[in-house]
């Protein structure tokens, strides 16, 4: 009797989960189909963002990968802290028109589902090995703080010229230090008002000194971006760059230091200023 007992039990179990089990691979191809389409440049690159991100499991917390860079996505995978799922990032014959709409997809999908917030990493961060604990922090932080903000960075490349300091705080024997620029998506905590940004990105527009995607972000009037010095992640310098085809990540190495060093002197003498 137990063994039939089971046997039915289980029949309600696969009932039960099925439907959903075939929702969601039906989802999965839906999308994966329009990306191919996408990338190959038979659809327009704006029409993947009107159709829903499939993601296997709803989360805030996301890991932007392409599932074609197996090494990339294998080191990722194989670091992926706790409540991350993998985002299969939109291809594009242009490398930075796919970038920028994957995070357009991604802020439609957080303003769908109602999230306050998104923290994406992309597949070619450094992760430090107490990240999790060190991101629990962060957000006790943005929860707590009563200042407006839009983006907290923790890794930025190349910063035009000479940040202007907004404001600093302590907390937590970090401090955080709010500017009015960015220029780097590897790991990112977006508030709603940048979610909303990058919901409204346009990939029909094809001139890189304006539109991808951190200069697009940049060009938010009022920009607040949160950062702490030194930069909480780094940069995996072997990685092959998915952006511009080709050119390794390790030209971004001493970009990252010399930004760095920008924030850090533009702070002092902020700090200076203030007596």
């Amino acid at each position: 009797m137990s063994v039939a007992a089971d046997m039915l039990r289980n029949l309600e179990t696969i009932n039960e989960t099925l439907p959903r089990a075939l929702h969601s691979s039906a989802d999965r191809f839906t999308f994966m189909i329009d990306r191919f389409l996408t990338a190959i440049g038979a659809v327009p690159a704006s029409r993947i963002l009107d159709a829903s991100l499939y993601v296997h499991k709803s989360s805030q917390f996301l890991a932007l990968s392409l599932p074609e860079t197996i090494d990339r996505r294998k080191a990722v995978s194989a670091v992926l802290p706790e409540q991350f799922e993998i985002f299969d990032g939109i291809r594009n014959g242009i490398g930075w028109i796919g970038c920028g709409s994957s995070f357009s997809s991604i802020g439609r999908y957080a303003l769908k589902n109602n999230m306050e917030f998104m923290v994406v990493i992309e597949d070619d961060v450094k992760l430090p090995k107490d990240f999790y604990s060190i991101l629990k922090e962060i957000l006790d932080y943005l929860s707590k703080r009563e200042e407006d903000w839009d983006i907290f960075s923790g890794l930025m490349s190349d910063l035009d010229g000479a940040p202007n300091i907004i404001s600093s705080e302590e907390f937590g024997g970090r401090t955080y230090i709010t500017i009015d620029s960015m220029s780097s998506t590897v790991f990112n905590v977006y508030n709603k008002s940048a979610l909303h940004r990058l919901s409204c990105w346009n990939p029909m527009d094809i001139d890189p000194t304006t539109n991808t995607i951190d200069r697009y972000l940049a060009g938010k009037p009022g920009l607040r971006v949160i950062v702490t010095l030194p930069f909480i992640v780094g940069h995996l310098e072997e990685a092959e760059s998915t952006l511009w085809g080709g050119i390794s990540n390790n030209k971004y190495a001493p970009e990252i230091s010399r930004t760095e060093l920008k924030i850090e002197a533009a702070f002092a003498e902020w700090l200076a200023k203030l007596g």
